[in-house]
């Protein structure tokens, strides 16, 4: 084997698990599993906390991420606090109504209710009538770091609403159209608050199902960008390492998703950049190329090998837009 097809062997094994695609896999444990996301938690690198009973030892460096079912939370609502009060960083999606403890500290109260939208065509998902209980997310606060680089509307899929309370200052970011007005307001979606601790981050959202597979695997959402914002915001750019992931009361470990059990990655080019920005960042902290070369090759003709790592480095990020592009002419999931 050539020194050449070695290099491009490494490189296919590199994309391997992040832009190789299984076309046809639509089960609903793929439609509605959370491969996509573990994804995202995977290529900022952080190590899963096991033991839920011991997410606020390091607040400072953990992210605890609960969907659906928050009795994780209620049942250890000391720790809770703890964690919280120490600099703890937390994203809570539910569509679900919390527990009068967790509404209190949290400052924020879910009705439970599902949010429809009175005008499908302009704002449910797809602009289907039969999902008008999946209305678009358009109105939220471009200067918070969860909505950077949106074009597209985030989609949701039956989702409750949020009602941040005065009580430690929580702020709605996002809320639904006009057209789901419930009690003469437009409902929430998003309320942040930073306010047990200068380093804290809060995220509560009313829709969990807003990063299954088959809502963050489209063309025409910006869900896969915003569940990214939403682990670079609350893992501080990747400062944070730690991470307890609960999803439906299950703690999950397994960030390692391999390529055949998720479908194509989105063609939204800000999802593609920020995945690029991602693995170049990991490759030049860990000098991978230099790793490489010298393991294969030693020192000799080191110059003319980083060359070439550059030449594929290139040839990389072209495939990628190919991904990209050809992912357009896929079907969608969530049909």
């Amino acid at each position: 084997m050539t020194r050449h097809c070695i290099i491009v062997l490494f490189f296919a094994a590199l994309l391997s698990p992040v832009v190789v695609a299984q076309e046809e896999r639509t089960s609903d444990a793929v439609r509605f599993g959370n491969h996509a996301f573990r994804f995202i938690l995977n290529e900022f690198e952080l190590s899963p906390i096991e033991d839920a009973d011991r997410f606020h030892e390091d607040p400072k460096n953990t992210v605890v991420i609960v969907f659906g079912d928050t009795s994780v939370l209620h049942q250890r609502r000391g720790q809770m606090l703890s964690y919280l009060r120490n600099g703890g960083s937390l994203l809570l999606a539910t569509d679900r109504p919390l527990h009068p403890f967790l509404a209190a500290v949290l400052g924020v109260r879910i009705s439970g209710k599902i949010v429809e939208t009175n005008d499908p065509r302009r704002d449910a998902y797809k602009g289907l009538e039969e999902l008008a209980d999946c209305p678009l997310v358009r109105d939220y606060n471009v200067s918070h770091p969860v909505f950077k680089g949106l074009t597209l509307p985030i989609a949701c899929n039956r989702p409750s609403s949020l009602q941040p309370t005065i009580r430690f200052g929580a702020s709605s970011v996002a809320t639904f159209p006009p057209s789901c007005w419930q009690e003469n307001r437009s409902p929430s979606f998003a309320v942040v608050s930073r306010l047990f601790h200068p380093r804290s981050r809060l995220l509560i959202l009313s829709d969990h199902s807003v990063f299954i597979n088959a809502m963050m695997m489209q063309d025409d959402n910006a869900n896969f960008t915003f569940a990214f914002n939403c682990i670079h915001w609350l893992s501080e750019g990747g400062k944070r390492k730690k991470v307890l992931f609960v999803d439906e009361g299950t703690v999950w470990t397994d960030f390692e998703v391999a390529s055949t059990e998720i479908p194509d990655l989105p063609a939204d080019p800000v999802a593609m950049a920020n995945l690029v920005v991602t693995l170049l960042d990991r490759w030049q902290k860990q000098q991978l190329h230099n790793r490489i070369i010298y393991e294969l090759f030693g020192q000799s003709n080191n110059r003319v090998w980083t060359f070439a790592a550059i030449v594929m480095t290139g040839l990389m990020l072209g495939y990628m837009g190919y991904r990209m592009v050809r992912a357009r002419s896929r079907s969608p999931l969530f049909q």
